[in-house]
């Protein structure tokens, strides 16, 4: 069953996406519904996988078709490592919504992501979590809703900003970021220049490459309205 799905890699990394697709199917269709969480998991990787290939080909019904699957089949499922994946799945069904334009079902799928999995200790799970609501945040400037998304950005930057994870950190920045461009937006630029030296001051000295990134971003963009 894993060299089946290790195959379906295999033929998605040398371009041959029909057969890693079919590949893909032949391990949800026999072991999906098996007892041992190990070779379930398997079943709940091939599917998400094949979402992604389906992402890939440009065909964003079909990835949502796969991933919705995934979240609807096994949100219930007590295994550590399928919880985890579902997270991902339902995170990325927002993001595959938000490239189809349809930031309503984005947002939707961004709230499930927080209401169902901010408590969970899990540091990947946690990530998903920040990233969400800043995703969320992100999609509510992309309708016009500044007041929302500064308050998304705000709940990231409040939650997740000392985290020691820098991976999680980093969703803290970019949001502290970004904060400082919807207040830009709104014409509060004393509020956006708070943000974005708020950014410089307090991780000009982080290790972080992603988060030097967006010191350096940050910079620029004071220098910008300082203008």
């Amino acid at each position: 069953m894993k060299s089946l799905y290790n195959r379906g890699v295999t033929h998605d990394q040398q371009g041959d996406h029909a057969a890693a697709i079919a590949d893909h199917t032949s391990v949800v269709e026999s072991y999906s519904a098996d007892a041992d969480p190990a070779i379930r998991f398997q079943a709940v990787r091939a599917l998400y996988s094949r979402g992604g290939i389906h992402y890939a080909q440009g065909d964003l019904t079909a990835a949502i078709a796969d991933l919705t699957l995934v979240v609807e089949s096994y949100s219930a499922d007590a295994d550590r490592a399928i919880r985890e994946l579902v997270a991902q799945a339902l995170y990325s069904c927002g993001l595959t919504h938000r490239d189809q334009g349809d930031l309503v079902a984005a947002i939707a799928d961004y709230t499930s992501v927080v209401e169902s999995y901010s408590a969970d200790a899990d540091p990947a799970i946690r990530e998903l979590v920040a990233g969400a609501l800043r995703e969320r945040g992100y999609a509510h400037g992309l309708q016009g809703d500044s007041a929302a998304a500064i308050a998304d950005y705000t709940s990231v930057v409040e939650s997740y900003s000392a985290d020691a994870d820098s991976v999680i950190r980093v969703q803290a920045v970019r949001a502290l970021y970004n904060r400082g461009y919807a207040h830009d937006q709104q014409g509060d630029h004393a509020a956006a220049i708070a943000d974005l030296r708020l950014v410089v001051e307090s991780y000009s000295a982080d290790a972080d490459p992603a988060i030097r990134e967006l010191v350096a971003e940050a910079r620029e963009q004071l220098a910008k309205l300082a203008d």
